[in-house]
């Protein structure tokens, strides 16, 4: 960290001015991490010189920087717990920096990825779901991908198979069969994968994966709510109405 006695000084990329009226302006090159947000309560605290500040404004930093970070001093009489504590030194920044590198070439990846979507949305849910959790590849994109190639390519392979069977070529009779069970299948599965997607879902299957699948789909059954008696009733909580008994008939 390199500083002067009251004048601004620069904390790796960052740029800090002191204010007179003991604020801190921190101008920043890219936007930090999830720790320096707005917060009404259990605020970030902020360390920079031995002393400590919270983020009091975040402003728009133009062209400069991208952002800009007022911090004002910790009050010493609040009785709000810090939500976290952030040491701001070179250490920091580096460190800061290297998880915004590392984000960077994740994007760039599944960027990359997403133009192998109708491909790649043919893989297994798990493997979908931890592209969407390690490269932020959204697993629902990939597979209404797939399912729309999928059932364009069965669709037309199912018409054109219709059309040679019509023309009348017995010779081919057999394999266009074939050609025509095919067409149905793949247009059937993606039909299948599309609803379970939406309406059956959200689940995010390969090809035919559904079929294979083990686990059943969680219905949610609503729970009954249970019976209060009334401030007047007598009848305590939980009682279960017994049936009315029959009068027996009066002997003649």
């Amino acid at each position: 960290m390199r500083k002067t006695e009251s004048g601004p000084f620069t904390v790796g990329r960052d740029h800090v001015v002191p204010q007179e009226d003991g604020t801190l302006l921190v101008f920043s090159k890219e936007p930090k991490d999830e720790t320096w947000r707005l917060r009404k309560f259990r605020k970030t605290r902020v360390v920079v010189r031995g002393e400590a500040f919270y983020i009091a404004q975040i402003r728009d930093g133009g062209g400069a920087c991208d952002l800009v970070y007022v911090l004002a001093p910790w009050p010493k009489d609040t009785s709000d717990l810090a939500g976290a504590t952030v040491h701001y030194d070179e250490d920091y920044i580096c460190a800061l920096g290297e998880t915004h590198e590392r984000a960077r070439e994740r994007r760039r990846i599944g960027q990359g990825m997403l133009l192998l979507a109708p491909l790649l949305g043919f893989a297994q849910e798990r493997t979908k779901r931890r592209w969407e959790k390690e490269l932020e590849v959204p697993a629902r994109v990939l597979t209404l991908y797939s399912c729309y190639l999928e059932g364009g390519v069965g669709f037309t392979v199912m018409v054109l198979a219709t059309i040679w069977i019509l023309s009348g070529h017995p010779a081919f009779l057999f394999p266009l069969l074939w050609q025509l069970s095919g067409g149905f299948l793949v247009t059937l599965d993606a039909i299948a994968r599309y609803l379970y997607v939406g309406p059956l879902g959200p689940r995010y299957y390969g090809f035919l994966e559904y079929v294979f699948k083990r686990e059943p789909l969680s219905v949610s059954v609503p729970e009954q709510p249970m019976k209060t008696p009334s401030p007047d009733s007598d009848e305590p909580s939980g009682a279960k109405e017994e049936p009315p008994e029959e009068n027996p008939t009066a002997p003649s």
